[in-house]
């Protein structure tokens, strides 16, 4: 089969690409490059803040893993430790049975895409990608058929010749992924690779790259403020808040349970309504919502202890588990309010209703297009009306 490769987990074989001929023995059938990431006690501080905050984490091998959070939320620092550009106050960086913690960056066998490309400007697209291999002293050979190939799988056969100032933004990003796996890396950490690309070329190379990820089964760590594109690609999420894991999870385990309000409002769209904890009834959390009724709430599993009675807390719930009703219509409302705008977005339509709560609070409800949603106009009173199980509770909105 000489340098054909195995496609992961199918057992067929493929033309040589980008990962097909850089070893010289041929890969066993349903090998996977990628090797497990252990992270175990990560803190990075300086001077006295704390930029990480005690992370421990395990990344599959094989895994899509994406790093989200705000800007300053520690997550490009957590990536800067994996590569080796900045070593740790404390903890270990494990990569399969290597103590990686403190070794050079050059040492640590890892691959690494940029959001600004990182490419040679005196280089062709060709020499870009080959530069990893020729480094390592591959065959020449080798290298050029192994460059022609990765260029083919990303997309960009007979580019060779050109110029990192000859190819637009989307080409120089598939030119810098090229040569990121082109030495077939266990681990491959992108910091916010697609963030300086407009969204439709965003979202496509989102797709190429996850494809290309399953393909080779590598291992990946992906730095992004973008909830959508996390969502999107990953396997698992690892949010992050001040330094610290906020939860990490199935994209729709975050979506779906969040373990904190911080997590809820980071994740997609999301309401909190202010309401007085009143106890348990029925194994439900009962809660009054300021400016409407007693309705029953599930806890975030992090809530385990019951809140006091007349606290404030937090009712989470999100747009598209919420519909609209003429005032008056339905005796299940949660609350009473008034159509402040409606935003008609192709598939579903987006109200914003003001309630009734006497802070000006603005409501968001989606609800399909159709017949029912397209009745409602600017200043209707309308009641809300959750569906069941839709009404998460939280103590509060901090992280």
């Amino acid at each position: 089969m000489g340098c054909e490769q195995i496609i992961a987990g199918t057992g067929q074989p493929v033309k040589p690409h980008v990962h097909a001929c850089l070893k010289t023995k041929t890969k066993r059938r349903g090998t996977l490059i990628g090797e497990a990431l252990t992270l175990q006690e990560l803190e990075k501080r300086y001077d006295k803040a704390i930029a990480v905050n005690g992370v421990s984490l395990t990344i599959r091998a094989g895994e899509f893993l994406s790093i989200l959070g705000p800007s300053g939320s520690g997550k490009t620092t957590l990536l800067t430790m994996i590569a080796g550009f900045e070593s740790p106050s404390s903890g270990q960086i494990m990569i399969g049975r290597r103590d990686v913690t403190y070794m050079a960056p050059n040492k640590r066998n890892i691959g690494m895409v940029f959001q600004r490309y990182a490419l040679f400007p005196h280089l062709t697209a060709a020499a870009n990608i080959a530069f990893p291999l020729r480094m390592r002293r591959i065959n020449e050979t080798l290298v050029r058929r192994k460059v022609e190939a990765a260029l083919a799988q990303v997309h960009l056969d007979g580019y060779g010749d050109r110029y990192p100032h000859q190819l637009s933004g989307g080409q120089q990003q598939r030119v810098a992924v090229a040569r990121a796996i082109i030495f077939e890396p266990p681990v491959l950490l992108m910091d916010e690779p697609l963030g300086a690309l407009d969204k439709k070329l965003r979202e496509t190379l989102q797709l190429e790259i996850k494809g290309l990820q399953q393909r080779l089964g590598a291992t990946v760590v992906y730095v992004t403020h973008d909830q959508e594109e996390a969502l999107t690609m990953s396997d698992r999420v690892a949010v992050v808040a001040n330094g610290r894991l906020a939860q990490v999870g199935s994209p729709l385990e975050l979506y779906r349970s969040p373990v904190s309000a911080f997590v809820g409002d980071f994740i997609g769209r999301m309401n909190f309504l202010e309401a007085g904890y009143l106890g348990r009834e029925n194994g439900n959390h009962m809660v009054r919502l300021r400016g409407g009724n007693v309705v029953a709430t599930a806890p975030a599993e992090d809530e385990v202890n019951p809140f006091p009675l007349g606290q404030t807390v937090s009712v989470a719930v999100r747009p598209e588990r919420l519909s609209l009703a003429p005032h008056g219509r339905d005796r299940g409302a949660i609350l009473t309010g008034t159509v402040d705008a409606a935003v008609f977005a192709g598939s579903f339509f987006l109200f914003f209703v003001r309630t009734q709560s006497g802070d000006d609070s603005l409501l968001q409800i989606q609800m399909p297009v159709g017949h029912v949603a397209a009745s409602f106009r600017r200043g209707d009173l309308v009641d809300v009306i959750a569906e069941s199980n839709a009404l998460r509770l939280f103590a509060n909105l901090e992280a």
